[in-house]
């Protein structure tokens, strides 16, 4: 069983958020602010105090660190690098520590965002400061193996920030330089090419091409093949063979991202995987710690495949939860996984958008928790939705806009206790609203 599947199993004394806590107090970070969590497993953050960055790694709740280049300690040494060179776009370092239980690294902290969020496009100023980074650091030997549109951050000016060389190796110019260019795999053990300039580059077009132009896009290179989904064999309990259906429907629905055929999570279940965009049970370990659901009426506004109502009714005894969604495709999907945990959520295909008094019909379950995760960005009258949220004493959300938007909205509806859970894989703030 990994550490992910032990932690969510354990008892509520003893929760992930228990173990940051007391992380955080051991290291006088108490009142840091949380900036990142990672996608990969709930034992790396990102948290900010001051005019510092702290990344830390609590090691008893690490599980990716097989899948990283370099551990805390080489990363540090390799920005110490940069430090001597005086590279003025990679954060400066400034304290490595390691204890029994924890890891960090002490940095400055630059004050941009992710440039896969920059408002005003990827710019030529920009592209080009981005260029002069990679070469740069080839120039000092070294080859940062990630440069995606996630590892550059982007300030009001325009100047650039690389972070996380985690994946970082060093070698000789040439070599660095074609490697951060243009993808080329260094020769060196261990080291894997996980994004480039050139990557930059494509991420960077997605972004500015229209919407229907990338879905065509997508149908051409897709030719509607889907993820592989596990081979069952012939004695199959109905749980899996259900779960296999649900995400047969999860693929093919336009739920998610439309025209790519992948369902929105991934999940795996008595050794078969079956594949989704985001990991289900890293998202379900925060969400399920987030406040007591026991004896509870959930209300779930954008339920995609049902996994969190089910999860709910089945692992946190929730006495019953609504859930909606618009698409009826990925109701049926939803229906599905209910049916396959042995549970009864009960399901409605809503548009928020629609004239009708929807408010009133969802108002029935009386909920005393309700759930609106990376939901307002995709309704068109956000004043709406944001005012039946009102309607209620505590409210899980997740936005897309900036922790200081998406807290002044809840504020304006009547909630005084928001505060900030976590960052999700996708640099999405979750927040608990409670009045």
């Amino acid at each position: 069983m990994s550490v992910l599947e032990q932690m969510s199993l354990a008892s509520s004394d003893a929760t992930i958020e228990d173990h940051w806590r007391e992380a955080l107090a051991a290291m006088d970070l108490s009142s840091a602010e949380l900036l990142q969590v990672s996608p990969l497993d709930v034992g790396r953050r990102v948290y900010r105090k001051g005019n510092s960055a702290y990344k830390i790694r609590i090691r008893h709740l690490d599980e990716s660190a097989s899948l990283r280049v370099n551990n805390y300690e080489k990363e540090y040494k390799i920005l110490e690098v940069c430090r001597e060179a005086n590279l003025n776009f990679v954060p400066r370092a400034i304290k490595y520590l390691q204890t029994e239980h924890y890891e960090l690294i002490e940095m400055a902290f630059f004050d941009g965002v992710t440039l896969s969020k920059q408002t005003s496009g990827c710019v030529p100023k920009t592209l080009w400061n981005v260029l002069v980074a990679i070469t740069r650091l080839a120039y000092v030997g070294i080859s940062h193996n990630d440069v995606r549109v996630d590892n550059i951050l982007v300030d009001a000016n325009l100047n650039v920030a690389v972070i996380d060389f985690d994946q970082a190796t060093q070698g000789g110019f040439m070599s660095c330089l074609l490697a951060g260019l243009l993808g080329f795999e260094l020769r060196k053990k261990g080291t894997k090419m996980h994004g480039s300039y050139l990557t930059v580059i494509k991420e960077c077009v997605k972004k500015c091409l229209p919407t229907s132009l990338l879905v065509s896009i997508q149908r051409l290179r897709n030719s509607r093949k889907a993820a592989d989904l596990p081979v069952l064999p012939e004695n199959s309990t109905d749980k899996l063979r259900l779960l296999l259906e649900a995400w047969r429907l999860g693929q093919s629905s336009d739920a998610n991202a439309p025209d790519a055929f992948a369902a929105y999570y991934s999940l795996e279940v008595d050794g078969h995987c079956f594949p989704g965009e985001r990991p289900w049970l890293p998202r379900w370990t925060v969400l399920s710690s987030v406040t007591d659901f026991e004896g509870k009426n959930v209300l779930e506004l954008g339920c995609n495949m049902g996994l969190l109502s089910t999860f709910l009714l089945k692992d946190k005894k929730a006495a019953n939860s609504v859930a909606t969604d618009v698409d009826s495709g990925i109701l049926k999907a939803a229906k599905l996984v209910a049916k396959a945990y042995d549970v009864a959520p009960t399901f409605v295909r809503q548009d928020f958008d629609s004239p009708e008094n929807w408010e009133e019909i969802l108002d029935e379950s009386k909920p005393d928790v309700v759930f609106a995760l990376s939901v307002l960005n995709w309704v068109k009258d956000k004043e709406r939705l944001l005012k039946f949220l009102g309607r209620y004493r505590e409210v899980i959300f997740e936005g897309h806009d900036s922790v200081a938007v998406e807290t002044d909205r809840f504020k304006q509806v009547g909630f005084k206790d928001i505060k900030l859970i976590a960052v999700s894989e996708r640099n999405r703030p979750l927040l608990h609203c409670r009045k």
